[in-house]
């Protein structure tokens, strides 16, 4: 919802009343819009074979299916990432606990890993059910930084539940501070950016990709690229000497229902 215009042509704050209003509608309608959609970590030789699959959160209204570029702004400026965050880890863990076969992760933002009351009610969760934890795996995204302290110490807490934790968007805004503060992350994946820099042949843009995979490789974690889109790009990832991609490529031969 947009300010109110006073009769100055100045923005006027909401009120705080108005504010709650639309958050409690925007919470209503995620709640009941919200659904996850997979996009699998692939081996690039074979397939077949998924490192795990990133549940991307989705809305779906009048038809169609909305992308998170399109409602995120508004939550965040609502200040209910914490709670949006919440909703799709605590939605995961349930397509977890349906499909036992499957490794399933999701984003948060760097924001949301504080040690707040719904984190210790999922980490209580995560402890009782460790067959669920060990297919978890948690992306910590670029858009904001982690906490130094609550954050890497839920990072630490999930990982000693087996649950493995990501870096998102590597090379991007904050993703390599995010993998300097978690230090020991499990996964790091290339922001998809760099992949499609090094396309068309460009010798720039393959050294920049290939500095990344170097920085990438120094944590330790296993390296993913993102942005797969096509064959010249899944050329690139192996010319890298990486194992695992992730993109549209592989999508329209995934079973990305859940």
């Amino acid at each position: 919802m947009r300010g109110l215009m006073g009769s100055s042509g100045h923005v006027t704050p909401p009120s705080q009343q108005m504010l709650a209003r639309e958050r409690a509608s925007v919470c209503s309608l995620v709640d009941r819009r919200l659904y996850l959609e997979s996009e699998p970590v692939r081996d690039i030789s074979c397939s077949d074979i998924s490192l795990y699959e990133e549940c991307l959160a989705r809305l779906w209204l009048d038809g169609e299916s909305v992308p998170p570029t399109d409602f995120l702004p508004r939550i965040e400026r609502l200040k209910l990432m914490r709670w949006f965050d919440g909703m799709v880890v605590d939605r995961l863990i349930q397509r977890l606990r349906e499909h036992p076969y499957r490794v399933l992760g999701c984003n948060i933002s760097g924001a949301s890993t504080g040690g707040d009351a719904r984190w210790k009610k999922t980490l209580q969760v995560l402890s009782d059910e460790p067959t669920v934890a060990s297919r978890l795996v948690i992306e910590i995204t670029e858009s904001e930084p982690i906490d130094p302290d609550l954050g890497v110490a839920l990072v630490r807490e999930l990982q000693q539940l087996g649950c493995r934790v990501a870096v998102d968007d590597f090379g991007a805004r904050y993703g390599m501070q995010t993998a300097r503060a978690i230090r020991y992350p499990d996964i790091v994946k290339i922001d998809a950016s760099f992949l499609v820099g090094a396309r068309g042949n460009s010798t720039d843009g393959a050294r920049r990709l290939s500095a990344m995979v170097k920085l990438a490789k120094q944590t330790g974690g296993e390296v993913v690229i993102e942005g797969v889109e096509t064959q010249e790009d899944l050329d690139q990832v192996k010319r890298q000497g990486i194992r695992w991609g992730q993109g549209y490529l592989f999508v329209a031969k995934a079973d990305t229902s859940l």
